[in-house]
């Protein structure tokens, strides 16, 4: 992904915001490389089949909870 000048100006600006400190463009554009990889690492579509998955384990196993407390 490439970062334009517009999104290095933003996470400055959000960065002093919630740090209170001024980074220098090479330092925005470092620490803003590094949290888009972190995001992209983390944040990955599920298949359906995962997803299928997950609602027969989790969501089945909830509807048979509230059932046992009535």
């Amino acid at each position: 992904m490439k970062l334009l000048n517009s999104d290095i100006k933003q996470f400055q600006a959000l960065y002093i915001k919630h740090f209170d400190q001024v980074l220098s463009d090479d330092e925005a554009r470092a620490e803003l490389a590094l949290l888009v990889r972190q995001m992209e690492i983390v944040y990955q579509p599920i298949t359906v089949a995962q997803f299928e998955t997950y609602i027969a384990k989790y969501v089945n196993e909830d509807v048979n909870y509230d059932n046992a407390r009535t």
